[in-house]
């Protein structure tokens, strides 16, 4: 794998976990509405979609670039990321088999790419 596709693929990873995020603060946003159809007009919802189409986009690039079996880990990572930001951003409170779910995600892709 390229330093370009590497990057690519950081990208890729950190644009989802910004639209799970993203997601996340327009869920809470429902919270406060009363109808689908406020949440249907929320510009956080149509910019977390925005993110997600261009991830989507930007992962079918990688695709054509990067064997799925190497492109996939940072999938993972995103993953990880997610459990990370929920709870520096939203306060939520990890569980211990969590901790330990990302370890072993984190062990997972060293030994990917060792």
């Amino acid at each position: 794998m390229s330093r370009l596709e590497l990057v690519l693929c950081l990208i890729c990873a950190v644009s989802i976990t910004a639209g799970q995020i993203m997601l996340k603060f327009a869920a809470k946003e429902m919270l406060n509405t009363r109808s689908y159809l406020d949440l249907a007009t929320s510009p956080l919802i149509y910019a977390s979609f925005a993110v997600y189409g261009l991830a989507m986009v930007l992962w079918l690039y990688i695709l054509t670039r990067v064997p799925l079996s190497l492109a996939y880990p940072f999938v993972i990572m995103g993953s990880g990321l997610v459990f990370v930001f929920a709870f520096l951003i939203f306060g939520e409170v990890l569980t211990n088999r969590q901790y330990i779910g990302l370890v072993i995600m984190l062990v997972g892709t060293i030994v990917v790419y060792a």
